[in-house]
């Protein structure tokens, strides 16, 4: 039974402390914030209060994952439905263009969540990853089935793996790009990048569209 005190939590409580926790986590990581500062970032007295709402941090995780999926998750099914209304399959790069633009959208509008994605891969371990998994494996079978229909000579088994490391590329790629302004460069306009969405879109979907049709058939060995 909740106490009488978070019983009298303000309405808007919930809220500020998910967007605490997105921000928090996407500039710093999920290992390196405590429950505590997540708690007294979002101006939030109660000390029950994420006890109250989220249990523990795998709670708190879960529910800030689905706060992060409202805003992309929407946009990737309708593009999904896009593409396999076509009555031939559309090529590869234009699957993986349509699967990459609400994550870059989410990159220009808010890169905290699209770090947040990053970080649950990377530091939550098999926890983050089958939360992920749980929240957009039925998108991403969809794509995966699209890519697998535009290319019939490549053994699925290669798409789901070239394709997971495409998703893996495009949730790190997008939260490291601002490497750029230290990485030394042989071109004065190497950090147009940084400034320039659609450039860096195209280019980074040109990238990840070599890898995702490399090798057609099954390498040497495979069974």
């Amino acid at each position: 039974m909740p106490s009488d005190a978070a019983s009298n939590l303000q309405p808007e409580t919930e809220k500020n402390l998910l967007d605490a926790a997105i921000e928090l986590y996407g500039q710093h990581g999920t290992q390196a914030v405590s429950l505590n500062q997540i708690r007294k970032h979002a101006k939030v007295a109660n000390e029950a209060a994420i006890r109250y709402y989220f249990r523990n941090k795998e709670g708190l995780l879960a529910r800030s994952l689905d706060r992060v999926a409202e805003k992309i998750e929407p946009n990737l099914s309708a593009l999904a439905t896009q593409l396999e209304s076509m009555d031939t399959p559309p090529p590869v790069r234009t699957i993986l263009m349509h699967f990459g633009i609400p994550f870059t959208a989410l990159f220009e509008s808010d890169s905290n969540s699209l770090n947040f994605l990053g970080s649950l891969t990377h530091e939550e371990g098999e926890t983050g990853q089958k939360l992920l998994a749980e929240k957009f494996g039925p998108v991403l079978l969809r794509y995966e089935n699209l890519l697998i229909r535009a290319m019939p000579s490549k053994a699925p088994e290669l798409v789901h793996l070239h394709f997971y490391l495409a998703i893996n590329l495009l949730l790190h790629g997008l939260s490291d790009i601002s490497l750029l302004k230290f990485v030394p460069s042989a071109s004065p306009k190497a950090k147009s990048f940084l400034t320039d969405p659609t450039l860096l879109v195209e280019a980074f979907i040109s990238f990840v569209h070599a890898g995702v049709v490399s090798e057609t058939t099954p390498p040497a060995g495979y069974d």
